[in-house]
């Protein structure tokens, strides 16, 4: 059954009770559905997805998706190797600028190196029905870095968090991947959600602001200036559940934090499927420059995935979408939430206490905790591989700034 919309806002937690409610929500769209997605995978999931939206389309609901193609690496390198619309990588040719034939191969390659086994990509019919749909209007055909997952129904339903269609986030392995989604049933909100697809900073009243970077690095207000501000406004305490760290701009940020005496607590995975080593070079990192005020940190590694991004600051403020803390030019659009409502600060720190609940957790607390940390992940076993993961992140950085102008111009398009 759906889940209650009272309040107004909510947080949702992965797992099949989310999908029944996006689902439901699906059935009673009347005039549309917007989706931004970055991966989208032919499984389980993503098939009851598609099904879903063109029972809606053959009711005469206008179905709109922007499926980033950047998002198909991962969706060849983890689970079960099959993008849903990118399926036909060997067709496109090695240097078009939205090729995903070498991205193919650099995904096998990073599967390897975190010992994943994803099949050989097949074709997918149900994705050429989808796009031979009067009413389903598929954009699928671009690079456009949009790390964004952003759903509006009829301007009365919105969703924003850090949730694709793949079963690790519905089913998958048990429990399901940790993340969330932000969930609205306000039509301002909605609308301001909508109309900040195109812009930034768009707010709604006092209490709640919807970001989206549509240009990232290449303006001065971007996603990554505005969560270090976040960050630095913080006074007591702050939780930051997130997959992907590494940038040093955060880790100068908090390790100022630390000496401020403000309680900083992380939790990620312990094993992440990507960038599991910078995960831990960051770590060391804070440690090492946080020197006695590390006794303010404390780490929690939880086995699973961890994927969501979310950070509760002072027992009363959020901010959830779709922001890595990796580098903050790898990725053009990112869309975030900040809201200081009680409501939703509660709504989702239980969620995040429901998803921890059935984890194994290894918690490193204080100056002890750190002191542990750092010999159980000795420098010389991450080092080398921290670097690897670095450089590819450098890489995809300087393809973005070199096709600057051209992701401008999708972006304003899509």
């Amino acid at each position: 059954s759906p889940v209650s919309m009272k309040p107004e806002h909510i947080i949702l937690k992965s797992g099949s009770a989310l999908f029944d409610d996006l689902l439901y929500e699906f059935e009673q769209a009347r005039k549309y559905i917007h989706i931004r997605s970055f991966l989208w995978r032919n499984d389980d999931t993503g098939r009851l997805v598609a099904h879903k939206l063109i029972q809606s389309a053959n009711r005469g609901v206008e179905v709109y998706i922007v499926k980033d193609r950047i998002g198909a690496f991962f969706e060849y390198a983890e689970a079960n190797g099959q993008s849903f619309f990118h399926d036909s990588p060997s067709a496109c040719s090695y240097f078009s600028t939205h090729s995903t034939r070498t991205m193919y191969w650099q995904a096998k390659a990073m599967a390897w190196l975190y010992n994943n086994r994803p099949r050989a990509q097949r074709p997918n019919p149900l994705a050429d029905k989808m796009r031979s749909h009067p009413r389903v209007h598929v954009i699928d055909s671009y690079k456009l870095y949009d790390h964004s997952k952003v759903i509006t129904i009829d301007d009365k339903v919105a969703y924003v968090g850090g949730i694709g269609f793949a079963d690790e986030y519905r089913t998958g392995n048990s429990p399901p991947w940790l993340d969330f989604m932000f969930k609205t049933n306000d039509s301002r909100v909605t609308r301001t959600i909508t109309m900040s697809l195109s812009g930034t900073n768009l707010h709604y009243g006092e209490s709640m602001k919807c970001i989206t970077s549509t240009t990232c690095e290449f303006e001065g207000d971007n996603l990554h200036n505005n969560l270090l501000t976040f960050i630095n406004q913080t006074k007591n305490n702050i939780t930051v559940v997130m997959p992907f760290l590494g940038d040093v701009d955060y880790i100068r940020a908090f390790v100022l934090l630390l000496h401020r005496n403000v309680k900083v607590h992380f939790i990620t995975a312990a094993n992440a499927h990507s960038n599991r080593y910078r995960n831990k070079h960051f770590f060391k990192r804070i440690i090492r420059e946080a020197g006695v005020h590390a006794k303010n940190l404390t780490i929690s590694l939880t086995d699973g995935m961890v994927h969501g991004k979310l950070l509760l600051q002072d027992n009363e403020t959020i901010r959830i979408g779709s922001q890595n803390m990796v580098m903050e030019s790898d990725v053009v659009r990112d869309t975030a939430i900040e809201a200081s409502i009680p409501e939703l600060y509660f709504s989702a720190a239980q969620a995040l206490n429901d998803q921890l609940e059935p984890r194994t957790i290894r918690e490193y607390r204080g100056l002890a905790g750190v002191k542990l940390f750092n010999k159980e992940n000795p420098w010389v076993s991450i080092l080398f591989p921290s670097r690897v993961e670095w450089f590819a992140a450098k890489v995809q950085s300087v393809i973005v700034f070199l096709r600057k102008k051209t992701i401008r111009s999708l972006a304003a398009q899509f």
